[in-house]
């Protein structure tokens, strides 16, 4: 036979957390949820042209068409090896 169930023998139901309380939600305004705001120049005060020319540059900047691309070779050889000899096995 069961008796009637006990206050505390049920799930227990708490109250709210703060940051889901209904009281809580409030909707922002969308300067407020955003206030990152990139910066726009007026449409009348554009720049002059810009001078997109690089200086003269020296060493392994300087374009070398030898750095440029790949060494010279043959087909790719899979057994070729791309590093120093492994001392696993040595």
């Amino acid at each position: 036979m069961r008796g009637a169930p006990t206050p505390g023998a049920g799930p227990r139901v708490s109250a709210p957390e703060p940051h889901v309380a209904p009281t809580a939600v409030v909707r922002l305004p969308a300067a407020v949820e955003n206030p990152v705001r990139i910066p726009v120049t007026p449409p009348g005060a554009a720049a002059g042209p810009v001078d997109l020319t690089l200086p003269a540059a020296r060493g392994v900047l300087a374009g070398d068409p030898r750095r440029e691309r790949a060494p010279p070779g043959a087909a790719h050889d899979p057994r070729a090896p791309r590093g120093p000899p492994s001392t696993r096995h040595s």
